[in-house]
């Protein structure tokens, strides 16, 4: 089943008319000034694409959803969080989606060289960078009182990491405390967890 596209009435975030940027043509935009004081977020673009809230047959599989990308991308947008969107290479076949989500969306979309689960390992050391950073500007600006515990940067994904945990790369501890589930029904993409 195939999410409809996100209606414009529900496009919150949209460029002006007289933006000057030639990358944006209209439409959502994800915030574009993003702090290291901000919650990330990155979104596991393969796995947003083929999630399936049933099981179907073999060739559903191979099919990408980017409804469901485009849903997961204006959650986000709407509400002005930072995101990326991290995705291996793609089959040209597919550039055309990816142009017209980057329209809408601007340029959130990090494809990451490698084959098989290399947007994996990506993500999570954009995680562990992002949080590195941010102790790090911390401990220069002396203004560490101010933080919580909370993780600064969250992966939207349904993979568990199991094999990189596996490796020793991660631990379930991490996972659990920086993936944000999701799932999709009438109302589109619903996270885990709200930031």
């Amino acid at each position: 089943q195939r999410l409809p596209p996100v209606s414009a009435s529900s496009r919150v975030l949209r460029t002006g008319a007289r933006s000057r940027s030639p990358r944006r043509r209209g439409g959502l935009v994800a915030a574009t000034s993003c702090t290291l004081l901000q919650r990330y977020v990155i979104l596991d673009g393969m796995n947003i694409l083929r999630s399936r809230n049933s099981q179907g047959a073999g060739d559903d599989a191979l099919r990408l959803e980017w409804g469901q990308l485009e849903s997961a991308c204006g959650f986000y947008a709407r509400r002005r969080l930072c995101f990326s969107v991290f995705l291996p290479h793609l089959r040209h076949e597919h550039d055309p989606d990816l142009e017209r989500l980057r329209t809408l969306f601007g340029d959130v979309f990090v494809l990451c060289p490698g084959g098989g689960s290399c947007d994996d390992k990506f993500m999570i050391n954009a995680v562990k960078t992002y949080e590195e950073e941010l102790a790090l500007k911390s401990d220069a600006d002396a203004c560490s009182s101010g933080q919580d515990d909370r993780p600064s940067c969250h992966i939207v994904t349904n993979d568990a990491f199991r094999d990189w945990q596996q490796a020793g790369y991660v631990d379930a501890a991490w996972v659990e405390r920086h993936c944000i589930r999701f799932a999709f029904c009438a109302l589109g993409f619903v996270p885990s967890k709200l930031l």
